[in-house]
């Protein structure tokens, strides 16, 4: 991880065979395993794939941006999790393995300097403190004096500099050999700048500008008005990158917004192990987690006016509580049983600043919005989920092992939210324009005005949506393992897991916006192996998968009368996921070490009829799955040598491809996610003894461009892109 340049959980895309991260345009990553991922812009949504440190749940994707530090290995799990800890997923589980107090004093430190000027800084300190009690603290800080990405139109403003701190702290306590306290607090701060999209194409909200050029269709008139007279000048005239552009740093934001994130997140956990005989473990974890983005400031339509742009203010609490007991029964059969359980409390507010979007009609000459230049988009969400499991290891034989696995979930979640127009709004006001649809639509009077929910119920009554889920399920897990050689696992495997529904936080003119998902269910079968051919030498993994997936959860759009294309959620009934990995190390001579692994999926949809980018009624039988490319590898190689008798010194490449997708389900090109290849290279020198190690690194060195997502954003087509070539210095001592 550290010699891929992995900071983040969005990077293990590069080691990870079938894993995958997106951006969704709202400063929240959107994770995928083997093509389970949930694309939502909603902060409380919850991801298919659980991400935890030391088994602690961090259930929200922006919960995760500092989970990896002072790290000492990553665990991947694929497939439905659920009966061993935490929480039920559908996707898999990435498990970050902390480094832990140690016996002895030790410390150490790592320094880098890179491009944009970007200076980083880790360092951590371990040992005793008493004879029963020891502790730990790493801290870890990056900044950047240079933004990497400028602007479009005005090439001397930039936008990209980094502010990121993360810290924890453990203290580990042992009053006697059988019973282990260790207490955990962390946190990070992230104020960097917020990463700006890129135009590639238009795509009006206003749905009664037409689709074809307006001169097309009214020949006389059209010469003299210009194409798309209702789009606010500054927009139709913004010169779009295009789509074809290898240039990863240009994108657009309007002139001296607040584009700063202000994130941030702390949590502790108090974890028990207590020994109560040879073979009985009792495990106790009690953890809170807070997360916050204060006002952080997102321009995601890639224009350099406002036109769909926001700033965030959000909060999510999270409490966990898990208690688990194992044992063993003879020398043949192990089992475990637990129960979790969790409340989640969060509230988001998006202001959406529309000063020249199409769908508030903006003034032909100035651009200004003609009906309101601000939105106000409110949401708050408690969940309660308790969970029931139980696990058992069967050796029945010395080479045959059988597990079984169950687990019982009940999930309930309420939820209220609307859509405002606030006070300081310019414009006639979406009021009036409200009362005028409730009366004609619905026969309905209304008197909506500024600072009141203005979302329309099926009755064309005006007010906050409220909502109410409760899902219960079953999940489980059977494998049978065989070991026919040392060294040597075949194994087999069905496992069914479940992830709970939830509501959105979406701009709404219609409460029907606002109602939630139901839950997905995945059931997996799986056939693979697990060899160390060669102890030592060449290590190699495989495995087959298949996926019937009911009810999968994705944010997808309708047409509104007056108000374009809008989101919602939907549930795609039938759909399926197959495919194979592998993964191979070799070490041939000593020095040379030689990986690769990639990935082979296909995702299908058999059964759903829905609403495609533009609103329009489709039947997406036999589509792909969105951001989900079909082949992902890895290769990498490193070989170090002697040259003096004490010291070493190391060369080494990798090359990750990624392959096409497309970020909707009809395949729309203005979305499409080409493929892209990256290849990174280091050479390091550290003395025999690993004391100290310094290192010449450089990323993407052929500044390869990759997109890391596509969306509709007001009434553009934008994207994000990844990092431009970087090089750097790294200088890592280690005292102990």
């Amino acid at each position: 991880m550290q010699a891929l340049g992995v900071t983040d959980t969005r990077n293990l895309s590069s080691i990870v065979p079938g894993f995958t991260a997106a951006d969704n345009g709202y400063n929240t990553p959107v994770y995928t395993l083997r093509g389970i991922g949930y694309a939502d812009t909603t902060y409380t949504a919850t991801s298919t794939v659980g991400v935890y440190v030391d088994e602690v749940s961090l259930p929200y994707a922006i919960m995760t941006k500092g989970a990896n530090l002072d790290i000492k290995r990553v665990e991947v799990l694929k497939g439905p999790q659920g009966t061993l800890y935490g929480r039920n997923t559908t996707g898999g589980a990435i498990n970050y393995i902390a480094n832990k107090p140690t016996d002895d004093f030790q410390y150490g430190v790592t320094a880098g300097y890179g491009s944009y000027s970007t200076e980083e800084a880790e360092g951590f300190v371990s040992g005793p403190i008493s004879d029963s009690l020891k502790g730990r603290v790493a801290l870890k800080g990056i900044l950047s004096q240079d933004g990497w990405q400028y602007s479009q139109t005005r090439p001397d403003d930039t936008l990209g500099k980094k502010r990121k701190m993360s810290g924890r702290g453990l203290l580990e306590w042992s009053p006697d050999a059988d019973l282990v306290f260790r207490l955990s607090v962390d946190g990070w701060l992230d104020k960097s700048d917020a990463q700006a999209a890129q135009a590639i194409a238009f795509s009006p909200q206003n749905p009664f500008i037409p689709n074809t050029p307006f001169g097309a269709q009214f020949p006389i008139l059209g010469p003299i008005i210009g194409v798309n007279p209702i789009l606010a000048p500054q927009v139709r005239n913004y010169p779009l990158i295009p789509q074809n552009s290898d240039n990863t740093r240009v994108a657009d934001w309007p002139e001296g917004g607040p584009w700063q994130l202000n994130d941030s997140f702390y949590g502790t956990s108090l974890r028990t192990n207590w020994s109560l005989t040879d073979t009985k473990q009792l495990t106790g974890i009690l953890s809170y987690g807070y997360v916050q983005s204060d006002g952080s400031g997102i321009p995601n339509t890639g224009l350099n006016v406002y036109n769909v742009e926001q700033q965030i203010y959000a909060h999510i609490a999270t409490y966990n509580a898990e208690l688990r007991f194992s044992d063993t029964i003879g020398d043949s059969i192990h089992y475990l049983t637990g129960i979790s359980a969790a409340h989640d409390d969060g509230v988001e507010n998006h202001h959406v600043r529309t000063d020249t979007n199409s769908a508030v009609f903006p003034n032909p000459l100035t651009g200004q919005a003609l009906i309101a230049n601000k939105a106000i988009t409110f949401g708050a969400t408690k969940a309660t989920s308790l969970g029931v499991f139980a696990n058992a290891d069967w050796s029945f034989t010395d080479t045959l092992k059988a597990t079984l696995g169950a687990r019982y979930g009940d999930d309930r979640r309420t939820y209220h939210g609307c859509t405002i127009e606030p006070e300081d709004s310019q414009g006639i006001s979406f009021g009036p324009i409200i009362d005028l649809v409730a009366l004609i639509q619905y026969g309905a009077i209304n008197d909506v005005r500024r600072g009141e929910c203005f979302i329309l119920d099926d009755n064309g009554k005006a007010g906050e949506y409220s909502g109410e889920l409760h899902e219960a399920n079953i999940s489980g897990r059977a494998s049978l393992d065989w070991t026919p050689i040392e060294r040597t696992l075949l194994y087999t495997s069905y496992s069914r897991g479940f992830k709970a529904g939830g509501f959105p936080v979406v701009n709404s003119i219609s409460q029907s916006q606002l109602a939630p998902t139901t839950q997905e269910k995945l059931q997996a079968w799986e056939i693979g192996a697990k060899s160390s051919l060669i102890d030592h030498i060449l290590h190699a993994n495989a495995a087959t998968f298949y996926y019937d997936y009911t009810n999968k959860q994705l944010l997808t759009f309708f047409k509104d009368p007056l108000f374009g294309v809008l989101p919602i959620l939907d549930n795609v009934p039938k759909s399926k996921v197959y495919g194979a990995e592998t993964d191979i190390q070799y070490t041939p001579v000593q020095g040379l070490f030689l990986s690769v692994a990639g990935s082979y999926i296909k995702t299908r949809i058999d059964e759903y009829t829905g609403t495609n980018s533009k609103g329009e009624q489709e039947d997406f039988a036999g589509r792909p799955f969105n951001f989900t490319p079909v082949w992902q590898y890895t290769v990498l190689g490193d070989y170090t040598f002697p040259i003096v008798s004490t010291l070493n010194l190391g060369f080494g490449a990798d090359y990750t491809y990624t392959g096409k997708t497309n970020a909707t389900l009809e395949g729309n090109p203005d979305y499409d996610m080409r493929s892209y290849g990256l290849v990174n290279a280091r050479i390091h020198l550290a003395p025999e003894d690993g004391k100290w190690n310094a290192t010449v690194w450089g990323r993407n060195i052929f500044d390869e461009f990759s997109t890391i997502g596509v969306f509709r954003t007001g009434d553009t087509v934008a994207r994000t892109t990844g990092m431009p070539r970087t090089f750097g210095l790294t200088f890592t001592y280690n005292g102990f």
